[in-house]
């Protein structure tokens, strides 16, 4: 009795594919948890916010640090990311979203 390595080998390819998507959902749904538990706030029922604080640095520094000048250009590093992390948190939240609903196994027909 012979095996035809061809079937084999396809059947192995789309149990690697079905892994990857399941790994893939399995991090995203990890992610929107911890998301949950720690980067949004708990409300009485409303609409959760992101929060920054504990998520994020609170600073966030110039690679070019020590270059002339630099010192000028830090607090407007520092403003701006201070603006920009509510919409990472958000989108950070929403990548994981993607993951979760796009990694689930196809239904098959």
């Amino acid at each position: 009795m012979s095996v035809d390595p061809i079937p084999v080998r396809e059947e192995l390819q789309r149990i690697a594919k079905e892994q990857a998507l399941l790994r893939r959902r399995s991090n995203g749904g990890l992610a929107l948890a911890w998301f949950s538990d720690h980067a949004l706030s708990a409300t009485g029922g409303g609409l959760r916010v992101p929060l920054s604080g504990g998520v994020l640095q609170d600073r966030l520094t110039v690679v070019a640090s020590a270059t002339t000048d630099a010192d000028k250009v830090a607090p407007y590093v520092q403003q701006a990311y201070r603006e920009a992390q509510r919409s990472i948190i958000l989108r950070a939240i929403e990548l994981a979203r993607e993951d979760y609903e796009n990694g689930a196994p196809e239904a098959e027909s």
